[in-house]
């Protein structure tokens, strides 16, 4: 589950294009895969100005995806998985209704690769739905065709 160079550019674009990044969870905790000489050719194909937060990100391969949210400006990031292992906040399986108390609570909620993992698709893509505050967005970046064998569902376009 992650942000490569493909995801960090659309959401780059998302962000410039007016999408509230203010309070963000990740479903699952997201790893940022996009290395430095990556990233700086991202920022130089990006319209300018390049925000100076963007300029500034010390989040390279492999780290959480927190430093990269912060950037696009997030003053919270938290994180729903179905366990702490990785050191979720938020933990929930997806698969059940979420608590009420939840919903509307986030103006961003990125899904980076855990979907496609959760038996009841439609329950979680639901749940998923119930955290975005209204004027939100839910922003699916989710594997397509050719992942045989990856989750339980493939989907395609």
């Amino acid at each position: 589950m992650g942000i490569d160079a493909h995801g960090a550019a659309l959401m780059l674009e998302r962000a410039r294009n007016g999408v509230r990044f203010d309070q963000t969870l990740m479903i699952g905790r997201q790893n940022f895969f996009v290395g430095r000489a990556e990233w700086r050719r991202l920022l130089a194909r990006a319209r300018s100005p390049v925000p100076q937060a963007w300029q500034q990100l010390e989040c390279f391969h492999g780290a959480f995806a927190e430093p990269f949210f912060r950037a696009l400006g997030a003053t919270a990031v938290h994180s729903l998985d179905a366990t702490a292992y990785e050191g979720a906040e938020r933990i929930h399986d997806l698969n059940q209704p979420i608590p009420s108390d939840w919903h509307g609570q986030y103006e961003a909620v990125f899904d980076g690769g855990s979907l496609e993992h959760v038996f009841q698709y439609p329950r979680a893509l639901l749940n998923c739905l119930q955290l975005v505050k209204p004027g939100g967005h839910l922003l699916a970046y989710t594997p397509a065709n050719n992942y045989c064998g990856h989750g339980f569902y493939q989907f395609s376009p």
